[in-house]
């Protein structure tokens, strides 16, 4: 099995499902044994962690966290790196340069999960910071996806929703903002949601006719086969 490496604590509750989730999938493929994983947890000023939910450039500050998690795997032994903020994918190119081991993509990854689920429209809920940076929208229109995203008031009441999970603070409140948002893109006419933050599985949002799709599972999937794959 090869050793993955994770750049994980944006935010903590996230990685430690994350963690738990790759383990259960692998004993499916391995029954015997677990896997070999790497956690580098974020050593993140929760300041400016908000700051760049909220859409703000704090590309420095970032950069330097996510290559110092880049070169800690590394020396750790790691054979890949995943990471598992939508957000900071915008430094993803800039961390494939300085990474000897392939780093993978959860944009990409989705991107490739809805076109082989024949999936052609989708509701994005994301932080400012990815929707701004458009890091879905070449990617998933490349598959014929469409994308609606929420209003700018839902978008701000998304962001602090956001903030409230990243820092283990949400409330019952957040999962009806998520709901609502949800039910308001159905209702023109947009029937998939795409959780395109990983940790907004933890409001367990739910709608009656709209199929929600978790970027964080999709990356457990891709994970585990990468765990399994015999490329070197």
């Amino acid at each position: 099995m090869k050793t993955t490496g994770i750049i994980g604590g944006l935010g903590p509750d996230t990685t430690s499902k994350f963690y738990l989730q790759v383990i259960e999938k692998a004993k499916t493929v391995d029954p015997e044994n677990r896997p070999p994983l790497l956690i580098w947890n974020v050593p993140m000023n929760l300041k400016e962690e908000s700051a760049f939910i909220e859409g703000e450039d704090r590309q420095d500050y970032y950069l330097e966290l996510l290559t110092e998690g880049v070169q800690k795997l590394e020396a750790g032994g790691a054979d890949f790196i995943i990471i598992l903020c939508n957000s900071v994918h915008v430094f993803i190119e800039d961390l494939r340069k300085i990474a000897q081991i392939p780093v993978l993509s959860i944009i990409e990854e989705t991107a490739q999960f809805l076109e082989n689920h024949d999936i052609n429209q989708v509701g994005l809920l994301a932080t400012s910071a990815t929707i701004n940076s458009q890091l879905y929208h070449q990617p998933l229109e490349s598959k014929n996806v469409s994308i609606t995203t929420p209003d700018n008031q839902s978008q701000q009441k998304l962001n602090q929703s956001i903030t409230c999970l990243v820092n283990h603070e949400h409330t019952a409140q957040d999962t009806q903002v998520l709901n609502t948002i949800i039910g308001n893109l159905a209702d023109s006419g947009v029937q998939t949601t795409l959780l395109a933050c990983t940790d907004l599985q933890l409001a367990t949002p739910s709608h009656p006719t709209v199929a929600i799709y978790d970027t964080m599972h999709i990356l457990v999937d891709s994970t585990v086969r990468e765990i399994f794959s015999d490329e070197s």
